[in-house]
């Protein structure tokens, strides 16, 4: 922990900056980085709050979080866009070599949930329903044309023509027969 260093820090994430792919990282390199800021607090909390050192530690302490922050991101993109290749290919030549051990379990994951979604979306459609059996109702000849109406259910009914026999539901009959449009069949 001793060689982890701001300038080490940078260097990596401006390597991780310029290339495409991701960059060999040490295996322990976020404890290592977590170290580095940890006894940097440490430091900082032994200079007098108002001195040039503290100000110097603080701005690097602030610089090596954010560093931090940028190199997990790029690296986190990365990881998905290669985990999206491999669930899109199923191919087993991806190079996950670079992967810390907790990004490979979060690659696994993530290839694993695109592959389920894609499973998912790309299945066949199961067959539709059958179409629901007709409802009981009366049977009406039709004495003079009906335009098409929509029932309380939503349903359409019609349009109907002169002679024509239907099945409806019986309030809808008894409308009609009512208005002189249809009579019991």
């Amino acid at each position: 922990m001793g060689d982890f260093t701001y300038e080490h820090l940078f260097d990596v994430v401006q390597r991780e900056r310029k290339r495409e792919e991701l960059q060999q990282l040490q295996e322990d390199f976020y404890a290592q980085a977590n170290g580095y800021v940890s006894s940097q607090t440490h430091i900082l909390r032994s200079f007098d709050v108002l001195s040039d050192g503290a100000e110097k530690v603080r701005q690097q302490l602030h610089n090596a979080k954010k560093l931090l922050k940028e190199l997990y991101d790029r690296r986190e993109k990365k990881i998905l866009l290669l985990a999206l290749n491999k669930a899109k290919t199923n191919s087993n030549i991806i190079d996950t070599s670079a992967l810390l051990p907790q990004e490979h379990a979060l690659f696994e994951q993530i290839v694993s949930l695109l592959g389920s979604a894609r499973v998912d979306c790309m299945a066949t459609p199961a067959a539709s329903p059958p179409p629901p059996a007709p409802k009981e109702g009366v049977s009406v000849r039709i004495t003079g044309d009906v335009p098409k109406f929509m029932g309380a259910d939503q349903t359409t009914f019609g349009p109907y023509k002169q002679g024509d026999t239907a099945t409806l539901p019986e309030r809808i009959a008894e409308i009609l027969v009512k208005k002189g449009r249809a009579e019991h069949a």
